[in-house]
């Protein structure tokens, strides 16, 4: 099944082979031992990823109720003031798709926790954990983070933006 721009991804296999070829010669090495298929999957995989995890905190609306994923959006500006066009994938937008794709290559990108997460101390033989209070095992990939953070609304699910009335 290919992927569609739009659909299931936000940036092409035909970019993402350009972005990893840019990249260290290792990590490029890994990207073309995968067959087109392959990558696909992962493009999709780290697309879906990025719908879950960032859904409800993009700037801006859709721009089209039909469409399927959450951009292209209307009456997003960056960090730097700058308009985005409506109908672009901003590059940081797709580079953020990218490194999660890199990721699930080599990782699971949301692995089943503890729904406490909040584990103090667990010893398994040799093997011991702990968590301190407020802390989570949740995993969480700050570069990408970092590369959205500019299409954010708030850097937390949690945060609620108050609109004060004239």
């Amino acid at each position: 099944m290919t992927i569609t721009a739009g659909t299931d991804t936000y940036g092409t296999l035909a970019q993402a082979d350009a972005y990893f070829a840019s990249m260290d010669a290792a990590i490029d090495a890994i990207w073309d031992a995968k067959t087109d298929p392959q990558k696909e999957v992962a493009l999709r995989t780290a697309c879906f990823y990025m719908e879950g995890v960032y859904d409800g905190r993009w700037k801006g609306n859709i721009t089209s109720l039909d469409q399927v994923l959450a951009w292209p959006r209307a009456g997003v500006v960056d960090s730097e003031r700058r308009a985005v066009e409506q109908t672009a994938y901003p590059e940081r937008l797709k580079q953020a798709q990218f490194e999660l794709t890199y990721k699930t290559l080599t990782e699971t990108l949301s692995p089943d926790i503890d729904a406490g997460g909040l584990l103090k101390s667990k010893k398994t033989g040799p093997l011991n954990k702990e968590w301190f209070a407020g802390s989570s095992p949740k995993k969480r990939f700050e570069y990408v983070d970092k590369l959205v953070a500019p299409y954010l609304t708030s850097t937390s699910p949690s945060t609620v933006n108050l609109v004060r009335g004239l």
